[in-house]
């Protein structure tokens, strides 16, 4: 049987049987993406519409939605038989796919697997069915389709990966993974200076590391600090130090400005160039990720 998926986290791909699928026009491409990022449920023609021309409409604009859906069907059935996959409702069209069949589906079933395992106290292969699920970005959702229908979609799966990632490294520091992931985590927070779930997680990491003054530069910035789900917040497995701005707990003679330790590997927010971000620091999977220095 031929086997047909879809992949939305990054540039729109169709694949049968792993190979590429070459989609069509931009028009086609639209219609597919905004099924696809409602896949399973129904959508209207009316708004495959606007998500096509936005306020600009043609007065054929249905039948050249129609026309679209047509040809999609026409290409999925010449390629993997599968005709049906776009249905027709009574007020606009569905794309059925099973969980396995697109992207986001797989990185769901990840996600939710992952946080069985680490409601468990399983956190090593939680962390590790986190790595599976975040490697499924291949860039920015969607990229290169242009369509104001999908700006919310875009927006809310960046927001996704971003949880998925402080959970990942919540994870990583509940298995003991604090010295493989501090520098990852040093650029993640010089990339995104103020998500304190991720400025939580580091400075936690390096206090591990034993770079107590470190952990005191870079910590939660004067508010409580996020446990995203995934663990508990900083110090409260690890009492009777120091405390933090916005209440963080680090053990040991940690005071502001004590000496010793090595540089900084990311300066608080707003210090690591322009826009705040670590420079040569991608954000996908694949990336180099650099310590950012002062």
């Amino acid at each position: 049987m031929t086997d047909l998926s879809f992949r939305i986290l990054g540039p729109l791909e169709v694949l049968v049987d792993g190979r590429p699928l070459a989609i069509g026009r931009n028009r086609q491409r639209t219609v597919l993406a905004v099924l696809l990022a409602h896949v399973n449920r129904t959508v209207s023609v009316r708004r495959l519409v606007w998500a096509v021309w936005g306020e600009d409409v043609p007065r054929t604009a249905v039948k050249q939605v129609q026309s679209c859906v047509w040809r999609l069907r026409a290409l999925f059935d010449a390629a993997a038989g599968r005709r049906d996959v776009i249905e027709t409702t009574d007020w606009g069209y569905r794309l059925r796919a099973t969980e396995d069949e697109v992207d986001t589906g797989v990185f769901e079933r990840l996600a939710r697997n992952a946080r069985a395992l680490a409601a468990g106290g399983d956190h090593g292969r939680a962390a590790g069915l986190l790595r599976a699920a975040l490697d499924l970005f291949r860039g920015p959702v969607l990229a290169g389709v242009d369509s104001p229908a999908l700006e919310g979609v875009v927006a809310r799966w960046e927001e996704r990966r971003l949880v998925t990632v402080e959970e990942r490294m919540a994870a990583e520091l509940a298995s003991g993974r604090h010295r493989a992931v501090v520098d990852e985590l040093s650029a993640l927070v010089c990339e995104h200076p103020l998500r304190e779930g991720l400025r939580s997680r580091l400075t936690l990491a390096l206090h591990r590391c034993g770079r107590r003054a470190d952990a005191w530069a870079v910590g939660p910035g004067g508010r409580e600090p996020s446990t995203g789900g995934f663990g508990q917040a900083i110090g409260s497995q690890e009492p009777g130090g120091a405390t933090l701005p916005g209440g963080a707990v680090l053990p040991g003679d940690v005071t502001p400005g004590s000496p010793g330790g090595p540089p900084t590997p990311c300066p608080p927010a707003g210090g690591c160039g322009a826009g705040g971000s670590a420079p040569g620091v991608a954000r996908y999977p694949g990336a180099d990720h650099r310590r950012c220095r002062r």
